[in-house]
């Protein structure tokens, strides 16, 4: 039990915590110019603090009032991208100038071949599966959560409307990063070669 704690704990802090903590520090850097590290320290501190007055409760009421802004604010992204790149016929029509029409047809497939240099269907069978079992049966935070309901139904309940709004970011953040690159290919892949991915949503 000591030792499955302290690598879920481990792995938390490397990779959901750190990911999320980096990626809102650099929108904020982006719309608002600071620092990224002071950016970093003030989500951190923010979060801390009304963590520590109100407990679970302010964590979850947070967590209900950022999915709804996050949602609404991936529909109007992804509605806005498609119309300014044509719809979906537009989106595939043409690539950006740094991928071949080949390169560019694999953004548009789930499994891709199993000789992908980034992301081969073995991999994804293998490893996705895998990763997306100890996210939902084995985090921290997901479990905290349901184990927090008031009953067994609404467990049940919270997890299957979960599942659901699982399956947005398909259609939420994959198809709008597509049409990221290839609006905004030459900022995300400038002529130097150092490739600055993580400006597409500030984009």
């Amino acid at each position: 039990r000591r030792w499955l704690s302290l690598i879920s704990l481990v792995l938390y802090l490397l990779t959901k915590l750190s990911v999320s903590i980096y990626s809102a520090a650099t929108v904020l850097t982006s719309v608002f110019g600071w620092p990224r590290w002071i950016a970093a320290a003030g989500l951190v501190g923010l979060t801390a603090c009304y963590t520590a007055v109100g407990g679970l409760a302010a964590v979850i009421v947070t967590d209900v009032a950022q999915s709804v802004v996050m949602l609404v604010g991936a529909v109007t992204m992804t509605a806005v991208g498609f119309g300014r790149v044509g719809g979906m016929s537009g989106l595939r029509s043409e690539p950006p100038p740094s991928l071949t029409s080949e390169e560019w047809s694999r953004f548009f497939h789930i499994y891709k071949p199993p000789d992908d240099p980034s992301f081969p269907t073995l991999g994804m069978l293998l490893g996705q599966h895998v990763a997306g079992v100890w996210y939902w049966c084995l985090d921290q935070a997901i479990v905290q959560r349901v184990l927090s309901t008031r009953t067994v139904h609404h467990a049940k309940a919270s997890c299957l409307l979960a599942g659901f709004l699982k399956i947005t970011p398909m259609f939420l953040m994959a198809y709008p990063g597509i049409i990221a690159r290839k609006l905004f290919d030459a900022e995300l892949y400038p002529a130097n070669g150092i490739a600055t991915r993580n400006q597409a949503f500030p984009l």
